[in-house]
């Protein structure tokens, strides 16, 4: 899913009070209430959906803009456009992390990735983003050759490592999950649109019967009680929201299986009238029709049923997006991938801040739940300012306030003014705390400013004394700027 235009896009204004458009204004009665006009805008949203799961025969003729609904928030949206599947519009990224993946996947991931690097760049872009620990571009590139070169290079690099000792299941839980609010802190910051791919490759995730319990039961960490997964399902809806389908990818070798004779392959058992059993080889035998088992689909169903690989899935649910086990399941995925329809709608301009629940339902069959991701944002989402605070607490530095954002904030008092002509301004600020080890966040509601004798002015509230460490953050929600800083009590 992607939302096309976040903020900006096509406006279109419904007036409302059909009294002031029947009347001439001379021939009102004066006595009447005055007339009145309301104003809503609304967006256009695109989304990329997965048609594959439609019956093959039930629904030819029942492809069409009348045959699906998008549900918003609850409320059904009919299609205004449905468009074709276009290799030529999707970007990919390929996020290698030194810590989501040891070497010998980053290897092995790297290599089968170049060899689809044709129609990795077929979009026009392609992008590979190494983060060890800290997120950066090694290369962003439209040509298959320079890609190609690029994986290689990684697959070296990789090779060249010696294996990784994990450490204790709380210490690789908790590297994991800054790895995941470090990536959801670098989605955010490419904001934009579009078709786009987020190629993920992933090891196991060292975790405990009890821990894949709370994982798979509280997808929604809900409750008082600290849930240590909340980051993950976070970061899931922030790649969703944004409009990556995420595809996480664990390569194994093939099992390993005997041939077996041709004797093996024409035997036969029967059992006897004295319960004997009795082997006999046919003297005919079709070896065509003889059942063979596919290693590629048995690493595939490895892959998806190994517990350590589950927070991935996890990871790729809400974007519509599959764990990858295997190298030839790798090229059938991007290939549907790209094979997906563009579905517009139009809806009203929520309010800035959120994440919308999303749905694309066959209207013309039976209403089954198509693939697309769950989730739509509306400028930048609380989860996105969670990841941010919990990242500067950590020591991770937050970006300057840039002279054309607009954003001015004095750190020592808390005070945010931001530059502009415009009478009001969207804006979110957040705290967190950090105590004993535990991170206490105060995610703020977004604040629509208005402009005063100071201008467009705020004072940040003073967190809560609960620990020795603070960190602060404000963001512009209408140009999705931010900035924050940790303060320490004396």
């Amino acid at each position: 899913m992607r939302r096309s235009r976040p903020l900006s896009t096509l406006g279109v204004s419904l007036l409302c009070g059909a009294a002031s458009l029947a009347l001439p204004l001379a021939a009102q009665d004066p006595t009447s209430p005055p007339p009145f006009a309301e104003t809503i805008e609304v967006r256009e949203v695109e989304v990329r959906v997965d048609l594959s799961a439609l019956p093959q025969f039930e629904s030819i003729g029942r492809r069409g803009r009348e045959d699906f609904i998008v549900v918003e928030e609850g409320i059904a949206h009919p299609l205004t456009g449905l468009g074709p599947a276009e290799t030529s519009q999707w970007i990919f990224v390929l996020y290698f992390d030194s810590i989501l993946a040891g070497p010998e996947v980053r290897q092995r991931a790297a290599i089968e990735l170049a060899k689809q690097a044709e129609l990795l760049a077929a979009g026009g872009l392609a992008e590979i983003v190494a983060a060890d620990p800290q997120p950066h571009t090694v290369v962003s590139t439209g040509s298959a050759e320079v890609l190609r070169h690029a994986l290689d290079e990684l697959a070296l690099a990789a090779g060249k490592e010696s294996p990784r000792t994990e450490p204790s299941v709380a210490l690789a839980t908790t590297a994991r999950l800054a790895q995941l609010d470090r990536m959801a802190v670098e989605i955010a910051a490419r904001g934009g649109g579009g078709a786009r791919g987020l190629l993920l490759p992933v090891s196991a995730w060292p975790i405990d019967p009890e821990g894949l319990a709370r994982l798979t039961l509280t997808r929604a960490g809900a409750g008082a009680e600290p849930f240590e997964f909340r980051p993950l399902q976070e970061a899931a809806r922030v790649l969703a929201g944004y409009g990556w389908v995420t595809l996480p990818i664990a390569l194994r070798a093939r099992r390993e299986e005997r041939e077996i004779s041709a004797a093996e392959k024409r035997m036969q058992v029967s059992t006897g009238g004295a319960g004997d059993r009795r082997q006999s080889v046919p003297i005919v035998s079709i070896p065509a029709q003889e059942p063979r088992g596919d290693p590629a689909t048995a690493a595939q169903v490895d892959a998806l049923t190994d517990f350590s690989l589950m927070p991935f899935a996890e990871l790729s649910r809400a974007t519509s997006g599959t764990l990858i086990g295997e190298a030839g399941r790798l090229q059938s995925s991007l290939a549907q991938l790209i094979r997906r329809r563009q579905f517009i709608y139009r809806s009203p301009f929520p309010r800035p801040g959120h994440l919308l629940t999303l749905e694309v339902r066959w209207k013309g069959g039976d209403g089954r739940l198509l693939q697309a991701p769950r989730w739509l944002r509306s400028s930048t989402p609380p989860e996105v300012a969670a990841a941010r605070l919990r990242r500067l607490l950590a020591g991770d530095a937050a970006p300057k306030a840039a002279p054309t954002s607009g954003m001015r904030w004095n750190v020592n008092t808390g005070r945010l003014c931001l530059q502009g002509e415009s009478e009001k301004r969207w804006v979110r600020l957040s705290t967190a705390t950090e105590k004993d080890g535990q991170i206490q966040l105060a995610t703020g509601q977004p604040l629509q400013l208005e402009r005063s004798a100071d201008g467009l002015c705020t004072d940040a509230p003073a967190a809560a004394p609960a620990g020795p460490r603070t960190a602060r953050l404000v963001e512009d929600l209408e140009n999705e700027t931010w900035t924050g800083a940790v303060n320490a009590a004396n």
